[in-house]
């Protein structure tokens, strides 16, 4: 299937949890010969810039703690593969990516996240994702590297439940918050609203 041709006016999408981390390369990396709406369950992001989006919108209901390591490392750093690289991706054209996060402990399952909106070449002053200051190579890919360190292209980003910490306090905050912690901080998670003015 070839490629299709970029219109000259640009739209919205939508790009919901795992289709919006599928990009079909690494950042970066972005294949001469990529045909990015062949299969869109490996290149959805991809096929979204090439059929012109302009602002992707990923409301999330993102299960589980947020802060802690998973398959793809530390989730935090893993979620920059969404949020960040939409506006940072050399190889894409999007302009905003829009993340609201929905929050909270519905029956024994946690909801957690940081909402976000970023735009490529902003100059905000640099923000970044709690725990994503640091680098652990035994656990973090390799790959997810250049997301670590705060970033200009984050307009807006919410506040987690505490300030920046090591790792190990963050994910003792993260299990202080889940279903049957029986801590004070139990289902104490903050509510957010984020906004900016968009511009062409």
């Amino acid at each position: 299937m070839p490629s299709p041709t970029l219109p000259a006016s640009r739209s919205r999408g939508f790009a919901t949890s795992l289709p919006a981390f599928a990009w079909g390369y690494d950042f970066g990396r972005k294949p001469a010969d990529l045909q990015p709406c062949a299969d869109t369950r490996i290149s959805f992001m991809s096929c979204m810039d090439a059929l012109g989006v302009d602002v992707v919108v990923q409301a999330e209901a993102n299960p589980g703690r947020w802060a802690l390591e998973q398959a793809g490392g530390w989730q935090p750093l893993e979620w920059m593969d969404s949020t960040w690289r939409t506006v940072a991706e050399p190889g894409a054209r999007f302009r905003y990516n829009v993340t609201p996060h929905m929050v909270g402990n519905l029956l024994d399952l946690a909801f957690d996240g940081q909402s976000a909106i970023t735009r490529r070449g902003a100059q905000a002053p640099p923000n970044h994702y709690v725990g994503n200051l640091e680098f652990v190579a035994a656990t973090d890919p390799e790959k997810y590297r250049v997301y670590h360190g705060a970033k200009a292209e984050f307009l807006v980003l919410a506040p987690w439940v505490t300030g920046d910490a090591p790792r190990d306090a963050l994910r003792t905050t993260g299990a202080a918050l889940a279903p049957g912690s029986g801590d004070p901080l139990e289902n104490d998670y903050l509510e957010t609203a984020v906004w900016a003015d968009f511009t062409r």
